[in-house]
């Protein structure tokens, strides 16, 4: 597993040790976080390699994580019945987990309105539980992951420091127990080098903000308008096109982009990330 894809299965497992006793049971499931969109796929379960994978990075990281959730449910139905599918069982365990999930400040109440916006959970939770258990959590998800950004210069000192580089984004990152140590650590940072670029994000920030790649083929006469929006003619080792690197929740907003320019842009992959 890659190290965000490491990072993502030590929170599925602390929601699963604060919503089962016998977690234990539940915790032999392995992920994949792979960088392909699909018009309604999100995630997809693969019982019997016990297998979660989560698509789609350009969705929010709040409901990227309500997606590993639902596929986490699956394999929880799956070892408790041996079977799983969208039916009331399924949304029993998914309940508790979503509700583990919010107490422990992973999620909030906005994560599950964007996810509601292509998937069917909220709609299934709201017929069989109804919506008001929702006042019963904080406002505000817990932010205790420290990221670096344009951090190679201090690749040593981020090293010394337990952070970890995160290939997806080509950052660095850690997780902290709280925020307040999160926030520490940024102050310890800061007094090494101030111009340290660092943020106070989500771990699922870390997780899912990823980085895509968008190439324009030709598209001559717009090369002015491509340029000043930070397409690079050639750029990334792609050879005749334009090429924008965009973290992976700006994919669709670049797409909307170019679609009003009458531009077809595709997703590509540099050699070197393949």
């Amino acid at each position: 597993m890659s190290r965000e894809e490491d990072l993502l299965k030590q929170q599925l497992n602390v929601i699963l040790m604060n919503t089962y006793d016998n977690y234990q049971e539940y915790n032999s499931f392995n992920l994949k976080i792979i960088a392909k969109e699909y018009k309604s796929k999100h995630g997809v379960y693969f019982q019997n390699n016990r297998r979660i994978e989560i698509n789609n990075l350009s969705r929010t990281p709040g409901a990227n994580l309500l997606t590993a959730i639902h596929e986490l449910t699956h394999h929880v139905e799956a070892m408790d019945i041996g079977e799983t599918a969208h039916k009331k069982t399924f949304y029993d365990r998914y309940y508790q987990l979503l509700c583990t999930a919010l107490k422990l400040g992973y999620i909030d109440e906005q994560d599950i309105q964007d996810d509601s916006k292509d998937s069917k959970d909220l709609m299934n939770i709201e017929k069989y539980f109804g919506l008001s258990f929702l006042n019963n959590y904080r406002e505000e998800k817990i932010r205790n992951a420290v990221l670096v950004k344009n951090a190679y210069k201090f690749r040593k000192l981020l090293s010394r420091r337990d952070f970890t580089f995160l290939g997806g984004s080509q950052n660095w990152g850690r997780v902290f127990e709280t925020e307040d140590q999160a926030n520490k650590e940024i102050a310890i940072l800061n007094s090494f080098e101030q111009s340290i670029n660092t943020e106070l994000v989500t771990p699922s920030h870390m997780f899912f903000n990823q980085n895509y790649y968008v190439a324009v083929d030709g598209a001559y006469d717009f090369r002015e308008t491509l340029k000043n929006n930070g397409f690079i003619w050639g750029g990334y080792g792609f050879k005749k096109c334009w090429v924008k690197k965009v973290p992976s929740t700006e994919y669709r907003e670049t797409m909307d982009f170019l679609k009003d320019l009458r531009l077809v842009g595709k997703k590509v992959v540099p050699s070197g990330l393949k």
